[in-house]
């Protein structure tokens, strides 16, 4: 079956990229083999086409044909929406990143920069934190509580304007909640200031969530009741 240069025209932008079926590209390739009009045609959409790839301007065909003129701006103007499309995704992915990086990359505030202080029984600081971690233990007989203040990046960059409530120790159990025996209350005797040297793993505990390895750490345990006294006592209910 032999095809006339008007409909070879029209594939070959697609014979150039290899997308025609197998055997009209054989009908295209056995015309181009017998006319040498079409085949010039043929090599100036491969010229424009290697000047694409390589991110030239390519200058107009010098074919009348609007046809195949169309079908190269198209191919043009899909390039260039891949490139924004690609230059987005990657915009995208730096946000994200940096987003991440200032919430997730935490930072141990030292008990002198935090700024707490009691008032009222409560315990309240003038420094902006990301995280107040917190938990107790008992020892010698007493409940005591540990805390520490983590900022990250965003924190940071915000400072407060007067003081927060980072605990209230003057509250009140609801007489709901007394009549419950499944609910049970840890009220502390004293909140120590945990220093940085006294969490052994505190990169892995800001990261990955502290409290279900904590406890199956003793050697930690140990340690933070041996050196309670080393730690700074924030607030005593004895006053």
């Amino acid at each position: 079956m032999k095809i006339n240069c008007d409909v070879v025209k029209d594939l070959l932008p697609q014979y150039a990229d290899g997308t025609l079926k197998e055997d009209t590209a054989e009908m295209v390739k056995a015309h181009l083999d017998e006319c040498e009009e079409c085949r010039e045609y043929y090599d100036e959409i491969i010229r424009v086409n290697e000047e694409l790839d390589r991110g030239e301007v390519a200058a107009a065909p010098s074919v009348d044909d609007i046809g195949a003129l169309t079908k190269i701006k198209k191919r043009l103007a899909h390039r260039h929406l891949m490139t924004v499309i690609i230059t987005i995704a990657a915009v995208f992915v730096v946000l994200a990143g940096a987003y991440i990086y200032a919430t997730m990359h935490y930072t141990y505030i030292p008990y002198e920069d935090t700024g707490i202080i009691v008032r009222n029984n409560e315990i309240r600081t003038s420094k902006n934190y990301a995280h107040l971690f917190g938990f107790n233990a008992e020892i010698n007989g007493e409940n005591v509580e540990f805390i520490f203040l983590l900022s990250n990046p965003i924190s940071q960059l915000n400072d407060l304007k007067g003081e927060i409530t980072i605990e209230n120790m003057d509250f009140e159990i609801p007489e709901s909640d007394l009549e419950n025996e499944d609910i049970t209350y840890d009220i502390p005797d004293k909140v120590y200031y945990l220093p940085e040297s006294a969490i052994e793993k505190l990169p892995f505990i800001m990261q990955k969530g502290y409290m279900q390895d904590l406890v199956q750490n003793q050697e930690f345990w140990k340690q933070l009741e041996e050196n309670v006294d080393q730690y700074v006592l924030v607030w005593s209910r004895e006053g």
